[in-house]
């Protein structure tokens, strides 16, 4: 009995290792991965619509949630924000300096899950918002970047080689 046990028991590494691929050998493609909010699996870009700014004593802000913004991106990461003035035909990376009869600066703070949007004004008083500025709606596209998915290599002030990059969608 105990040999047939035994037997019994090797016919089945047998049969298991038997149907087992060998080293090399690949198997067929996946399914499609989930894409994040716009662009890959793991870099997501948001456009913002700002249609009214707040403002303090010395600078205009609007506050953009980003639910994707985790300390990690923050820490490790790449948070990369872009305005557009013209409808989202060009983008321009933040920081930015305007420079005319009078210089405004724009520029973003980060938390998580938050951007807060700063324009400033280089004169007397705060000056315009952006939307008056331009005469135009302000909009904002903002990309954040996982810390392993951060090419050293793309520029990240440049909105076309970034979209280029990470497969991002308009």
């Amino acid at each position: 009995m105990k040999r047939s046990k035994l037997s019994y028991l090797i016919t089945v590494i047998i049969v298991i290792f038997s149907g087992c691929a060998k080293d090399g050998e690949t198997g067929p493609q996946g399914p499609a991965g989930a894409n994040g909010l716009n662009g890959n699996a793991n870099v997501t870009a948001e456009t913002f619509t700002v249609s009214s700014w707040s403002s303090n004593s010395y600078v205009w802000y609007a506050n953009l949630n980003v639910a994707s913004l985790s300390q990690l991106a923050q820490n490790n990461g790449a948070v990369q924000v872009f305005y557009s003035a013209n409808n989202g035909t060009t983008w321009v990376a933040l920081p930015w300096t305007v420079v005319g009869s009078t210089n405004y600066f724009m520029n973003y703070l980060t938390e998580t899950d938050l951007i807060q949007i700063q324009w400033w004004f280089n004169g007397a008083g705060i000056g315009s918002n952006p939307n008056t500025y331009f005469s135009a709606i302000s909009m904002f596209k903002v990309v954040v970047i996982p810390p392993r998915l951060v090419n050293p290599k793309i520029n990240l002030n440049n909105y076309e080689d970034v979209k280029l990059e990470y497969n991002l969608q308009d």
